[in-house]
């Protein structure tokens, strides 16, 4: 699987980079312009991004940096605040997630999905399934 996500993540960073220096000699066929999604497809290949967006859609309900932090720890191993916080910065300023601050002491702050973030989660899951899909019928290529 790793191996997978890898050659999927290089793909994406190389179909940006050849998109992002010209749109009109389109590398595939059809309607697509890459250079427009450069934005969120470099976030999906952000380490952590996707199971944020899981995480908070799964939620169903507003959830605290904290809350998180503790599920993706345990579900996926070392994740640093750090890191977590640049992603949520990242899926706010795609307008994915919202961010609501509420003014009390200690500080309160509750992320949620957007509508948008809505509508993303719905396109993500049909590579998620996909991707699970493939751990089960071992689809890794060398």
């Amino acid at each position: 699987m790793k191996l997978l996500t890898n050659n999927v993540v290089t793909i994406l960073k190389d179909s940006i980079s050849m998109d992002l220096k010209e749109c009109s000699e389109k590398v595939i066929e059809g309607p697509y312009c890459l250079k427009h999604a450069a934005p969120i497809l470099n976030f999906i290949s952000s380490k952590w991004s996707v199971h944020v967006i899981t995480l908070i859609a799964q939620a169903q309900k507003p959830v605290r940096f904290n809350e998180i932090e503790k599920k993706l720890k345990k579900a996926a191993g070392s994740l640093s605040p750090k890191t977590l916080t640049a992603r949520l910065r990242e899926a706010e300023s795609l307008k994915l997630i919202n961010r609501e601050i509420f003014p009390e002491i200690p500080p309160h702050v509750e992320y949620r999905l957007t509508s948008e973030g809505e509508t993303f989660f719905q396109a993500m899951l049909p590579l998620l399934d996909w991707a699970s899909n493939c751990v089960n019928h071992d689809c890794e290529t060398d």
